[in-house]
């Protein structure tokens, strides 16, 4: 059981930081936030979601945040969105603490993979950014692949969709009772992803 994700502070950062954190990055600390963050890749569907991007509430703000500096998405709607005031990217890779700042500023996470890649389909407790997500107490978005198309809707630790349009759809279901799925984001973060369970969980398979 070796959970991939960021390691976190057993604390939550203090809010002072978060919002110097969200002021260097310019983004603005009146919006919620919906969070993407990993490969920024053509293919993946990303472009969809931001050229439907007028159907967001105006209090939302999408955040890109690429792991590895590559910008796939064509540059001509990102800027547009960026120029609307609906999207913020950050394109260069973040160091652990500025990215547990970041998780810990957002509202909602997005966790999308290509489903044409048969090996994504089963990505399960391999997903960093749920983990990361998970364990701040952030709901959700995910794909309907297998376990976490389960595990949201027992759990209400966010909403499986199945296709990208629809992710605005899932923005307004959990922030419809935001406590409620961010309470079953925790609760998932404990029993799936948590270390010290982990640990003692491979320490009773050799002891």
């Amino acid at each position: 059981y070796f959970p991939n994700y960021p390691l976190v502070s057993r604390e939550a950062p203090d809010p002072m930081e978060v919002e110097k954190f969200k002021i260097s990055r310019g983004i603005p600390l009146d919006k919620r936030i919906m969070l993407y963050s990993g490969g920024l890749y053509a293919g993946v569907g990303l472009e969809r979601m931001l050229i439907g991007l007028e159907k967001l509430a105006d209090d939302w703000l999408v955040v890109l945040q690429s792991h590895d500096g590559v910008l796939q998405l064509d540059r001509v709607v990102v800027d547009s969105m960026v120029a609307a005031g609906r999207l913020c990217l950050l394109q260069r890779p973040l160091e652990a603490r500025a990215y547990e700042l970041l998780v810990e500023g957002c509202d909602v996470g997005l966790a999308w993979y290509s489903t044409s890649d048969e090996n994504m389909k089963y990505v399960g407790l391999s997903s960093g950014k749920v983990g990361a997500y998970w364990s701040k107490g952030k709901p959700i978005i995910i794909n309907r692949i297998p376990f976490f198309d389960v595990v949201c809707d027992e759990y209400n630790a966010g909403v499986a969709i199945g296709s990208i349009e629809d992710v605005f759809e899932g923005i307004r279901v959990i922030a419809s009772d935001y406590q409620k799925y961010s309470r079953g984001a925790l609760f998932c973060y404990k029993k799936y992803f948590d270390p010290e369970k982990g640990m003692q969980e491979l320490q009773g398979i050799f002891v």
